[in-house]
């Protein structure tokens, strides 16, 4: 994003979708127009008359229409949809058995997930009913799990978010280092930028617990490296750098040649393998 000359929010303790919905609410306060560039169903709570979301994989904006054609139900009840789907990714525990079409019906009979609940003795199958008295607290618990937040303290206003042109020389010197070669000449294009005179930016690719991105102009960390027979120089071998030293590198195939260099290096031992010729 600070490649492409665009704002980028991060807040500890926060999920980017709360994020998301407090910069909703602000954009409508001012009567702005707002558009959600995702496809999750998480956000559809969010979509109304000044907000709706574009699809960029299928190239399909989704409003209140599309919204109630995919789920049956308007964004305003997508929220009690979810709380009793679930959902597992999210580890939503819903109630258990019911789908979106069941929700999406049971809403359209009882109104609203607390007048499900509290008239859930209504309902005719057995076993439906049984399952959705049983889960309740569940149901209402899962409520609060995929309810969005609109009130994170931002630290970035509107007023913060004006979309700036993209840097070319910046843009392309990211792109160089991450090797995407096609998309470097579409910058290129669009800048009118001269690819030869841009060098590759200097880029840290953080791995594991720390990993959050590549941060362009952070520095990129010294190469270690190891005097070849030609006089060139190239990556430390994990020998040199010790067997369990991470790989080090700032482009996807130095990365790539340092790991396979790193797990060639590695000894097999056969005799710390069984095999398992019956299951008896």
């Amino acid at each position: 994003t600070v490649a492409f000359n665009l704002p980028c929010i991060e807040m500890e303790g926060f999920e980017a979708d709360d994020i998301i919905a407090t910069y909703c609410r602000l954009a409508c306060e001012v009567g702005a127009d707002t558009t959600i560039i995702s496809s999750d169903k998480d956000l559809m709570q969010l979509v109304g008359p000044t907000v709706g979301m574009y699809d960029p994989m299928k190239d399909r904006q989704i409003g209140i229409p599309e919204v109630i054609e995919k789920w049956g139900m308007p964004p305003e009840k997508m929220i009690d949809l979810q709380a009793l789907t679930g959902d597992s990714v999210d580890n939503v525990p819903g109630v258990p058995g019911i789908g979106p079409k069941t929700a999406a019906q049971l809403l359209e009979q009882f109104g609203d997930l607390d007048g499900l609940l509290a008239r859930a003795s209504e309902i005719k199958q057995d076993k439906r009913r049984e399952t959705i008295i049983a889960n309740a607290d569940k149901a209402r618990i899962s409520r609060q799990l995929v309810t969005l937040k609109n009130d994170v303290p931002l630290k970035e206003g509107l007023d913060d978010l004006v979309l700036h042109a993209p840097d070319g020389p910046k843009l392309i010197g990211f792109l160089k280092t991450m090797e995407f070669t096609t998309l470097t000449r579409r910058v290129a294009e669009a800048t009118a930028t001269e690819i030869s005179d841009v060098q590759a930016s200097a880029v840290i690719v953080e791995r594991a617990d720390a990993a959050h991105g590549p941060d362009v102009g952070a520095g990129a960390p010294p190469r270690q490296a190891v005097p070849q027979s030609n006089g060139d120089a190239k990556p430390a071998s994990p020998a040199t750098r010790g067997e369990d030293a991470p790989p080090q590198g700032d482009t996807p195939s130095l990365l790539s040649a340092l790991r396979l260099e790193q797990a060639a290096a590695r000894k097999i031992d056969p005799s710390a393998y069984g095999a398992i010729r019956d299951t008896a």
